[in-house]
């Protein structure tokens, strides 16, 4: 990944570490409010992206397996038959996932450990696939395949939530799927129950700050990163979204303080370079 991609956010892979790395936002109209959210579902031709067919994946992956695989991994798929099927059969979407995970097939090995925990119903087991989903579409080039995984990711969380309801952690990781779905106003409103919940709450804060620039609404951006700055002055992705709120609210002056000001706490000499060089580009 070339670093100028971590300043870019909108796509569902950079969606899903907008807490993480900084996110050069770009504003797609105005609304009330959180009334619009960034469709990372569409292509950049405007089109909505489809998403992967498991079947399809699979049937792709046994092709490029030896055949003595492929006979291990259809008798697993045959495996259940009778007896205690519920437990069973999260034994073999287990032994499933580790036979894929040693062929290097995420996609498919990730797909049976969600399966396996659907069935187990725990909140360990829901988080712990879906957290395997996340962090796997990074290393995922076929954008149908990265939204086949979020929603993968999205439906585990949801049980999860269900399990945990006071589970903040998930909850948050929720929200951002879900805003990057084709219902982005359940996980807008989500946000906005937590952050009435727990005004500090600076994840939220900052999360609602970003979506406020992507919907054009830079005075309520301002005043959501404003109000994270004054609990964390140092905190370097605050100061990035500041500025870029600034810079499209047309006051380029404190958009360029502001970045001056991001740019002395960032350690990763690379990413600093991008910030210099996107400074330079202000105007």
């Amino acid at each position: 990944m070339q670093k100028k991609q971590l300043l870019l956010l909108g796509a569902a892979v950079i969606m899903l570490v907008a807490l993480y790395a900084f996110g050069r936002t770009v504003p797609s109209h105005k609304g009330h409010d959180h009334a619009h959210a960034p469709a990372a579902n569409a292509a950049g031709d405007g089109q909505a992206i489809a998403e992967a067919n498991f079947d399809d994946l699979l049937k792709k992956a046994k092709s490029r397996i030896p055949a003595d695989k492929i006979t291990l991994v259809e008798g697993l798929e045959h495996a259940v038959v009778r007896g205690d099927v519920h437990h069973q059969q999260i034994v073999v979407y287990k032994q499933l996932a580790a036979v894929w995970d040693t062929l290097r097939e995420q996609p498919i090995s990730t797909y049976y450990l969600g399966e396996a925990a659907k069935l187990e119903n725990s909140e360990k087991s829901l988080t712990f696939a879906a957290t395997s989903f996340l962090n796997h579409m990074d290393h995922v080039q076929d954008p149908t395949v990265a939204k086949w995984m979020m929603n993968n990711a999205t439906e585990l969380l949801k049980q999860a939530n269900k399990l945990n309801p006071a589970n903040n952690e998930v909850k948050l990781q929720l929200a951002q799927l879900l805003v990057s779905s084709s219902t982005p106003m359940e996980g807008i409103s989500m946000l906005l129950q937590m952050a009435e919940e727990d005004p500090n709450n600076m994840d939220v804060q900052m999360m609602l700050g970003n979506f406020a620039i992507t919907s054009g609404q830079f005075d309520k951006a301002i005043e959501r990163m404003n109000k994270v700055l004054e609990k964390q002055p140092d905190n370097p992705k605050a100061l990035f979204l500041l500025a870029e709120a600034y810079k499209n609210k047309g006051d380029i002056e404190k958009a360029k303080q502001t970045l001056i000001a991001c740019r002395k706490l960032i350690k990763d000499p690379a990413l600093a370079a991008e910030i210099d060089e996107y400074i330079k580009e202000i105007h």
